[in-house]
């Protein structure tokens, strides 16, 4: 069993209450890491034992204030009301629930600690405390089996530590304490859920029962604050989250928080925050963009920030408080398979019914590299489609006006770019987006490092303009046959937030999706028009997209292709955008999310009449972040082969996303290996995935048999046989991915990784067969591990980048084998993916 280690971002709206901790079974303690702002008061009866690793900490104890720096480590009692303040701060949380523990004796439950390094000069009895801590960090981060006894043993030895070492001999009264506490948190209840209204220190000593100068005595006391100015700075808390994400006026906030008028408002605000409100609303806006959530989809905001400081703040103090003799070796496991292949039952293999292949701008299809990238690929894997965004963006010079407003057209540059596609047989799937600046009616509201515009068009009927324009001039350069083959779309992501892509209504978007659809489909109705290239994940709801296929048939304007988006984030717990600071990225820790996403969505998509409508994937990852380290390794690789093969016959087709590196949606990363989501590095190296998607290519269309970890395929003289051996990473990964990872070091999130030996059964092997076997794994075809063993310094130059191109290939045995036992046994590394030929020979020579 794990610790439950939780990583938090804290601030801003935490309103003071009793807080209430859930605890594993067995053994009754949370770990958290905190990057804090500012917690308010609140109280549990939890013993709770706070350590800084990074910043400085104003903590506030039972009136009492504290600072604590680096390293500093603080014991709050039970029910002891404290708050915590820091610019910039990141703490380990203990939260130890002691009466749970089944071998606690009652005097470590109620006895009063004194732990606090900051007052003590004494700093050498501390160090028992961290390396217990960095200890429990280590263990439940590195994962594996069997680490529930070491848990134990490590609970137990910090329980005795503290009551050894810092019990001060004073006992907790916990009845009396209760009883106020009770009281205090139905005060609270009160000031929380009714701050909006016309409190006042009467109107709540009448709820409770008791006279207001008690009140006021009895709150002072408790919370060290008057009851007026705590109303107060809970009113100012919630109009702060609303200055930055309503578009509301300053009157109306303030009304809307209960202060009695604009005025005081104002004064309280800019007595807290040293400036007025729409100074702090300007500056603390995201590019001046304001949005207004409507339903869940509307607050999606998969948009990352880094956390890598709070990572290397835990790091640093995992390894300096804990040493080698610590540590527990892994048990490191060969898994054994057999498979018997049964011939009678055939799958028609959909992988290769639509290939997409994907990039992200169209104008970096213009760039050399990526050109020569494509065409390597194109050359190897046949791809049907390719899927792009930004047609019309400024940076294409498409579109213009003159000073009286009269449009100018401009498609040489398109031109270009889809020239270069017909050349080398790509069909596009063309995404009618972003807004031309001379067509916005938001100017400002842009994304991406380079700021393309996400706004809606200012005036409707010159967007239908631009798309008639462009419609009829591809038709004229390539002929109507040609073009009724490529696929058309219009925007991306409408159900995201708008401060994404999507708008402040969903109006917005169907008005622009249906006179978008209607333009196209009036020049041809052969044309092929889709979308809505829906943003969706595992555990997230898909009314958005269900509702916007039935408006669509009801307004007859039905796609003739469903578009979405699926990445493997897990969307099942808090992870909407409503608070200031919730920047959490959580991966899925489910295996098995993307096969089970698509089970859950075609019911919804047949019960809308969608049935018969092909359904493309046209973007698919593990994660939308481009710093993701396991993206560069060989887990990429078997994650592909492992979810593609997952899906067979449940989608007309999928868009691995993306190509390259050398994109724009991000500022470029210096190192090669930052975790991009290409198959190629931004210097044109290969990573694993390439190979991954190369080898699902070259299955046959005829699967005779599918399992976990392998998929057969029959040849008209053979068989070719696709294994994969798979490693789910950590929860603890999934949570916060790159906490346990360095640059060098990704392998180590998987805790149960290890060796598999593979026994495959056919009904006959008669004969003699020629077997060539083709593999990626850490040793072979993996170039960000050769990498390492390069030694890991970048830059690299001309000549390293093309020694590591070269060596970065699939390793490749070829034998001629009889199977008298009709059976064929291999073993794998972890991670590997192995294509095996197996073809008959007839003409065999003496």
């Amino acid at each position: 069993m794990y610790i439950y280690i939780k990583f938090l971002i804290l601030g801003g709206n935490m309103a003071t209450s009793h807080e209430i901790i859930n605890y594993p079974e067995n053994i009754p303690m949370t770990l958290f890491i905190n990057s804090i702002g500012s917690v308010g008061k609140h109280w549990h009866k939890s013993i709770e034992l706070l350590i800084v690793i990074e910043g400085i900490v104003s903590l506030v104890v039972g009136g009492e204030q504290i600072k604590l720096g680096v390293d500093d480590i603080f014991l709050v009692n039970s029910n002891e009301i404290h708050d915590l303040n820091s610019e910039n701060a990141t703490l380990i949380a203990i939260q130890i629930k002691l009466e749970m523990s089944r071998n606690v004796p009652a005097e470590f439950e109620n006895t009063h600690y004194r732990c606090d390094s900051s007052q003590d000069t004494n700093t050498a009895r501390y160090k028992n405390i961290k390396q217990i801590v960095a200890r429990f960090l280590k263990l439940n981060l590195d994962g594996g089996k069997y680490i529930e006894l070491m848990n134990e043993s490590l609970f137990y030895n910090l329980i005795y530590e503290l009551y050894a070492n810092f019990s001060d001999g004073k006992l907790i009264h916990q009845d009396g304490a209760f009883k106020q506490l009770n009281r205090l948190n139905e005060i609270l209840a009160i000031i929380n859920s009714e701050y909006h209204t016309k409190l006042s220190l009467q109107s709540i000593a009448a709820r409770v029962h008791v006279t207001p100068p008690y009140l006021s005595k009895f709150f002072k006391e408790s919370m060290g604050i008057s009851l007026s100015e705590h109303i107060k700075a809970i009113r100012l808390r919630y109009a702060l989250n609303d200055l930055l994400y309503l578009d509301y006026s300053i009157d109306t906030i303030g009304q809307n928080n209960g202060f009695p008028n604009s005025r005081a408002f104002v004064s309280a605000f800019k007595e807290k925050y040293n400036m007025l409100p729409s100074t702090w609303r300007t500056q603390n806006s995201k590019r001046g963009i304001v949005f207004t959530p409507t339903n869940k989809d509307k607050s999606i905001n998969y948009y990352e920030t880094d956390s890598v400081t709070m990572h290397r703040a835990l790091l640093k103090f995992i390894n300096t408080h804990i040493t080698s003799t610590n540590s527990v070796t892994p048990v490191d496991q060969t898994a054994e398979y057999t498979y018997q292949i049964q011939t009678d039952d055939v799958i028609i293999n959909t992988i290769t019914e639509k290939r997409f292949m994907g990039v992200s701008r169209a104008k970096e299809l213009l760039y050399q590299p990526v050109r020569e990238q494509l065409v390597e690929v194109q050359q190897k894997m046949h791809f049907d489609y390719i899927k792009m965004h930004s047609i019309f963006e400024d940076g294409l010079y498409v579109y213009s006006e003159t000073k009286d407003g009269k449009p100018i057209y401009n498609f040489n540059l398109v031109d270009q770019i889809l020239d270069f596609l017909v050349s080398i047989h790509l069909k596009p799937l063309l995404q009618l987006s972003f807004m031309p600046y001379a067509l916005a009616s938001v100017k400002n509201r842009r994304m991406f490092s380079d700021n393309i515009i996400v706004s809606e068009p200012e005036d409707i009927n010159k967007w239908n303009s631009l798309v008639w324009n462009f419609t009829t001039h591809i038709i004229e350069r390539y002929s109507l046959t040609v073009v009724r083959t490529w696929l058309f779309s219009v925007w991306n992501e409408p159900g995201t937030a708008n401060q994404m892509f999507g708008f402040n209504t969903d109006e917005i978007y169907y008005n622009l999706y249906k006179s978008s659809y209607d333009t196209v489909k009036s020049i041809s109705e052969d044309l092929c028009f889709g979308g809505p290239a829906a943003f969706s994940a595992y555990g997230k709801n898909d009314d958005w997209l269900i509702n916007f296929l039935k408006y669509a048939t009801e307004n007859e304007c039905k796609p003739d292709f469903v578009s979405i988006h699926y990445y493997d984030i897990d969307l099942s717990d808090n992870f909407f955008m409503n608070k200031i600071y919730d920047n959490e990225l959580w991966l899925s820790s489910n295996n098995h999310s993307f096969s089970l996403y698509l089970d859950q969505l075609h019911p919804q998509l047949d019960s809308t009449g969608y049935s018969d409508v092909p359904l493309y994937i046209t973007e698919w990852n593990s994660t939308t972040s481009h710093k993701d380290p396991l993206s560069d390794t060989c887990f990429k690789s078997s994650y592909v082969v492992k979810n593609i093969l997952d899906v067979i016959g449940k989608t007309n087709g999928i868009c691995y996303w993306l190509l390259t590196d050398l994109h724009e949606e991000n500022l470029l990363s210096p190192n090669t290996f930052h975790g991009g989501l290409g198959m190629y590095t931004f210097n044109n190296i290969k990573k694993p995935v390439y190979y991954a998607l190369d080898f699902l290519y070259r299955l046959e269309t005829e699967i005779i048999y599918s399992n976990d970890g392998i998929v057969v395929s029959s040849t008209n003289d053979g068989y070719k046989i696709l294994l994969y051996n798979y490693h789910h990473f950590s929860s603890t990964y999934a949570k916060d991915f790159g906490i346990n990872t360095s640059y060098t070091d990704r392998y180590s999130v998987f805790p149960n990784k290890g060796k598999s030996t593979v026994s495959i059964q056919f009904p006959e092997l008669k004969g003699t067969y020629c077997v060539v076997q083709e593999y990626v794994n850490c040793q072979n075809g993996s170039s960000f591990d050769n990498f390492v063993k390069m030694g890991a310094i970048e830059p690299l130059s001309l000549v390293e980048t093309e020694y590591l191109r070269n060596i970065s290939v699939p390793g490749i045995s070829k034998s001629i084998a009889e199977f008298p036992d009709n059976q064929l046994s291999i073993t794998m590394m972890p991670f590997e993916i192995r294509l095996i030929t197996l073809k008959k020979k007839y003409n065999l020579t003496s």
